[in-house]
């Protein structure tokens, strides 16, 4: 039997100062089926030792909350497959290792305390598979499983880093603690990491990024329309990155293979991030058949949360586009006045002065300031003292008469300044929308909640919230006032696939007329993650760009334009984390249409709720097919 041997790198422990050494030692595991036989190499075992010395302290000897950067270990399995129609599976299993001499097996620390945190190396990039699991998490032992797919001739080789650290939930004392001083300072954790295979047809975990993948590029699909059989229906990668370390793949149209149950719920399989995650939104709960969860619900209320919710409960405001939103005091909402002919407008306020520059008593494309004063120099009034009005909307096309929309500030800032406060800096942190809240209630509440529960399957995947401008419309200084057109005097934000010229008309009509979905975010402060302190959980929803990919167009209300051939379509209303724009009536967000389109809607209407989330690159499917009768199962109830 040919045998390959492992390579090894010895783990250097230096979490404490007291450990007296680490010892590997190599193992080998065959595994035969129909006159083949392959085999695998092994890790061996990694040794922490715990002594008294004369130094010892607890302090020095204290378990660790996390791993240590430098300290692991890193092995390599390789190997190929030969067969025609088979898949070999491996399993990375730890086990306990061998007693130090000088101990005995009641020296061994309580598997509970025992962490580990595994990833695999591609490309000098470490990418993380498990972490902060205890050995007594582990199902049979088991840390991983990895596919060597058939016909893999010239083999591959998968190069791993185990992290083991002591977890500082551990209490050491004298009395009625985990261990007493005297028993902590004697005590030892030994692990051997096994790698075995197998050929025999069985149900196996295996990594998400492994199944939800594809050669298949998205060439020539045309996502201003719909999906169909001739523009795309299936499973695909995103052309653009194709030469990433994790291309995008998702799917497309009438599919029905992305069915997964996860944290005691069904969702559906979108697409995977740029990390190698695999997005999921929310389908409803399972129903069981002989015992057996699948996932039935297509249409109907029962694809959302049993609660509906406003985007937001204000809308008077460009703030309230927002997903997370500033502090108060950058929420400038707007009020209204009846315009008459003795109050003055200027162009700017003169910084030095304070006064209105060219004043005209005229609301016009080019004077949006005022003081509210028929006084051209003034710099103030009583009940505005110290602000200055700024109009970005009025109801008459001509003249002096309607009405004028206008938002106060200080007179030391300009509606630029003001624009930055609200949309583009970096403060909207732990001000969740009312739609977060609701999603935020239904995840994390309690000690029993789907977080404490399943919040380590998640990653901090990017929610992009884009609140870029495409169009100021009357909140540019020249910008228009009155229009027959919202896109006019609205700021409009950037939205990203949008309808399609042939069909709706010039350049004119169209805010971004593209065919290219966008998955990124231009301003770092619509990026919203846990990191970076605008999430309670990592949870959102999903954008234009990603229902538009997953087949739908934009709608503008036209039903010639719905599409009920597609995974995302349920016949319901629902919200999409994408700003509209914001205009005379408020702020508007992008939502799906019961049709099956994409359309926009006041932020304080009440629609459906589907949360999407985000699982970790390397997550297991236990089993399943991705159908609605066998769905992927990624955790047991």
């Amino acid at each position: 039997m040919d045998k390959k041997k492992t390579s090894l790198i010895g783990l250097i422990i230096s979490i404490l100062l007291f450990i007296i050494g680490v010892g590997v030692t190599f193992a080998a595991y065959t595994y035969s089926r129909n006159g083949t036989s392959n085999s695998k190499q092994v890790v061996g075992d990694i040794y922490m030792h715990y002594t008294e010395s004369n130094a010892l302290t607890l302090e020095n000897a204290m378990p660790s909350s996390t791993y240590i950067a430098n300290n692991y270990f890193e092995f390599t399995v390789d190997g190929k497959n030969t067969t025609a129609n088979k898949d070999i599976i491996y399993d990375i299993v730890l086990s306990h290792g061998d007693v130090p001499q000088g101990k005995t097996e009641t020296n061994r620390i309580d598997d509970k305390f025992l962490k580990f945190r595994l990833v695999e190396v591609i490309n000098n990039t470490e990418t993380e598979i498990l972490n902060n699991k205890s050995y007594d998490d582990l199902t049979s032992k088991r840390i991983y499983v990895e596919t060597i797919p058939k016909n893999t001739t010239s083999g591959i080789t998968h190069t791993y880093r185990l992290y083991m650290w002591i977890g500082n939930e551990v209490v050491i004392g004298n009395i009625n603690q985990d261990y007493t001083e005297s028993e902590w300072s004697n005590l030892f954790a030994s692990i051997k990491v096994n790698v075995t295979g197998d050929f025999t047809e069985k149900e196996v975990a295996r990594p998400i990024n492994q199944v939800i993948n594809t050669t298949t590029k998205d060439t020539g699909i045309k996502f201003y329309n719909v999906s169909s059989a001739s523009n795309g229906q299936g499973l695909y990668m995103m052309e653009s990155t194709e030469n990433d370390t994790y291309p995008i793949y998702y799917y497309r149209g009438n599919v029905d293979n992305n069915n997964v149950y996860f944290a005691e719920n069904c969702w559906k399989a979108v697409r995977t991030t740029s990390t190698g995650g695999l997005k999921l939104v929310y389908n409803g709960a399972a129903t069981i058949v002989d015992g057996e969860k699948q996932c039935l619900e297509t249409t109907g209320t029962g694809t959302k949360l049993s609660v509906g919710a406003a985007f937001n409960s204000s809308y008077d405001s460009p703030v309230y586009v927002g997903y997370s939103l500033p502090e108060s005091s950058k929420r400038y909402s707007y009020s209204t006045q009846s315009l008459n002919s003795t109050t003055y407008y200027g162009s700017s306020v003169d910084q030095a002065t304070k006064r209105l520059v060219d004043p005209v008593l005229e609301l016009n494309d080019t004077h949006h300031y005022s003081y509210n004063s028929t006084d051209p120099d003034a710099t103030g009034i009583s009940g505005d003292t110290g602000n200055v009005r700024y109009y970005y909307y009025k109801s008459s096309a001509s003249g002096t008469s309607g009405t004028g929309y206008f938002i106060k500030f200080d007179k030391t800032k300009s509606v630029s300044t003001i624009l930055d406060e609200m949309l583009s800096e970096s403060n909207s942190k732990n001000n969740p929308s009312t739609i977060q809240e609701v999603i935020n209630t239904w995840w994390g509440t309690g000690d029993n909640s789907l977080n404490s529960k399943y919040g380590e399957y998640l990653e901090d995947t990017e929610w992009c919230n884009d609140r870029s401008i495409a169009s100021y419309g009357g909140w540019s200084p020249t910008g228009t006032l009155y229009s027959s057109s919202w896109k006019d005097y609205s700021i409009v934000f950037n939205e990203r696939v949008r309808y399609d010229q042939s069909t709706f008309g010039s350049d004119a009509n169209n805010i971004r007329n593209t065919n290219t979905p966008i998955l990124t975010c231009s301003n770092p402060n619509d990026r919203l993650t846990v990191a970076n302190g605008n999430l309670t959980y990592p949870i959102g929803l999903l954008t234009y760009d990603e229902v538009a990919m997953a087949g739908a167009r934009w709608s503008n209300g036209n039903s010639n334009f719905y599409n009920s051939n597609f995974y995302l379509y349920t016949n319901q209303f629902y919200w999409l984390l994408s700003p509209f724009d914001f205009d005379y009536n408020g702020a508007s967000v992008g939502f799906v249409i019961s049709g099956g389109g994409l359309l926009y809607d006041n932020v304080r209407t009440i629609n459906g709720v589907r949360p999407a989330l985000s699982l970790k690159h390397g997550t297991q499917i236990l089993r399943g097919e991705g159908t609605k009768t066998k769905p992927y199962i990624i955790t047991e109830d």
